[in-house]
């Protein structure tokens, strides 16, 4: 979202290629992470033109322990209007699921078989979550998880 130079980058790749793949459901691609750095800014950004543009299921392939106040806010106005919002449950045990996955509305996912742990009583759905498909390789985790969920979803 800020410009940056592409480069290719296997977890959003196969993040929109799992999207994809599910009932032919269309993507529109934010880059608003790169490595493990996530950006409120880039990702609020997103949100805005996702508005604009009409697209009603988001996914949101990430999770943080902190959450930022004004995702937050955005994402309860698009819930408020009857945005679907998917977020992955996260991939190691922890208190209280991640954000955005914590957030009321939010469609969260664990892996199925179930895992992780605590997170499975929490979470609202469940996808496959290891040895999942992709032409980048056989993946394991919970934002491939939501993704396959979110396509699911898609009109």
């Amino acid at each position: 979202m800020r410009r940056d130079a592409y480069t290719p980058e296997e977890h959003g790749t196969a993040v929109a290629y799992l999207v994809n793949t599910q009932r032919g459901a269309r993507v529109a691609l934010y880059r608003v992470c790169s490595g493990n750095l996530c950006d409120g800014w880039s990702i609020s950004k997103a949100l805005v033109d996702i508005h604009r543009k009409g697209i009603n299921t988001i996914n949101m392939s990430f999770g943080t322990e902190r959450e930022d106040r004004v995702v937050g806010f955005v994402l309860k106005r698009l819930l408020d209007l009857g945005y679907k919002v998917v977020a992955p449950a996260g991939n190691r045990p922890m208190e209280d699921l991640p954000f955005p996955a914590r957030l009321e509305g939010v469609l969260s996912v664990a892996g199925a078989p179930c895992f992780p742990q605590p997170q499975c009583k929490r979470a609202k759905a469940r996808e496959a979550y290891t040895n999942i498909q992709t032409p980048l390789g056989s993946l394991t985790g919970t934002s491939f998880s939501s993704a396959i969920h979110a396509g699911k979803l898609s009109p």
